[in-house]
């Protein structure tokens, strides 16, 4: 028979095993995240991307004076 243990025992009853594929991915908590825009996506999709066309393009400028100028 199920001996109940005392409380002054200190420990505490057994878990349950939880499978990691059955654990969610991510926490409950994650889901109050402010809404709003993600600045690094931004950094890294838009401005990184143009700041190197632009680059590309001087380069190229100043190759074409030094060749042809």
């Amino acid at each position: 028979m199920y001996k109940r243990s005392k409380p002054e025992d200190g420990r505490e009853p057994p878990r349950p095993h939880v499978d990691e594929r059955d654990a969610p991915v991510w926490a409950d908590g994650d889901e109050d995240v402010t809404p709003g825009r993600n600045w690094t996506l931004i950094l890294i999709f838009a401005v990184v991307p143009l700041v190197t066309i632009i680059a590309l393009v001087l380069s190229l400028l100043s190759l074409f004076s030094e060749i042809f100028g």
